[in-house]
């Protein structure tokens, strides 16, 4: 991997096993606009970025190398050798498709506040409309970050932004019955403002117990903030498109307990990454339905 900087945009050379349309529109992050073909402008960790990938290069504007080194190398998981991953993934034959279609695809490591309120907002919703309601949040609550193309983008909301809202607040933004488990993590966290930060510190058993301590988390969305707040790679959320997925590629498996103990025994460490592969051909490709 090769980086340049020049006039407030990173470009980085030799990067292999990235895929950014994959990568940003694989179900794991909700704050991006597609600009044209592999080009997004992207919203996280209060920064406004513009990205493009061709053959030859990534590139990152409005970003600097001290920004790219602080957030997007670690935000795209640049530094880990998915090439050897996938490899390894390989040697299990029934995987050798998936892994065909889904290479590319990184796993983020994104703000665990906004992933736990976005994943809990997220239940048995689209993505589009997940992303509709995000952003109304951000709008209102969220302070502004910068201009692109005369409109103006937010900041995700941070805790004392949100701590005094009401459930008729949340609604106001469209999340539905969700205000009450939203308003419960806000809560939450503000009774123990350590608990982030202590999860990143804890083992995977330890962390996944105590984010069900929430009211309105539950195991999937725990694995959810596991995986894409705190890159926990044992984590592996189940869903309707991995629960198709799973029972199609071994039959034997019949319960999601099932499903999770069978990746935790047979992917290890490597387990967040299946999920994301596997959802990704799972809905691409209609799995079951």
């Amino acid at each position: 991997m090769r980086i340049v900087e020049s006039d407030q945009q990173i470009t980085v050379y030799d990067l292999s096993s990235f895929d950014l349309e994959k990568t940003i529109e694989c179900g794991q992050c909700f704050r991006w606009k597609k600009l044209g073909n592999k080009h997004y402008l992207l919203i996280a960790h209060n920064q406004l970025v513009e990205l493009l990938q061709s053959e030859e290069c990534f590139v990152l504007k409005h970003s600097s190398l001290n920004q790219f080194n602080q957030i997007w190398r670690n935000y795209f998981d640049l530094d880990r050798d998915y090439a050897l991953i996938n490899h390894t993934l390989e040697k299990d034959e029934k995987f050798i498709e998936i892994i065909n279609y889904s290479k590319g695809i990184r796993l983020l490591k994104q703000d665990p506040f906004e992933i736990l309120i976005s994943f809990i907002l997220s239940s048995n919703r689209s993505i589009p409309i997940i992303q509709c309601n995000i952003e109304a949040l951000c709008e209102q609550y969220g302070h502004k970050i910068g201009e692109f193309m005369e409109q103006t983008y937010f900041a995700f909301p941070d805790l004392a932004s949100l701590n005094n809202l009401s459930p008729s607040d949340l609604r106001a933004c469209k999340v539905g019955y969700r205000d009450a488990y939203i308003q419960s993590a806000i809560q939450f966290i503000d009774r123990y403002p350590q608990i982030l930060s202590d999860i990143e510190r804890m083992t995977y058993e330890q962390a996944y117990s105590t984010l069900q301590k929430i009211k309105g988390v539950g195991p999937k969305v725990a694995h959810c903030v596991l995986l894409f707040g705190y890159h926990k790679m044992e984590s592996f959320p189940v869903d309707v498109w991995i629960e198709r997925g799973m029972k199609h590629l071994y039959p034997q498996l019949k319960t999601i307990q099932e499903i999770q103990d069978f990746a935790r025994e047979n992917f290890g460490h490597h387990s967040g990454i299946v999920q994301q592969y596997l959802f990704y051909y799972a809905i691409n490709h209609k799995i079951g339905k």
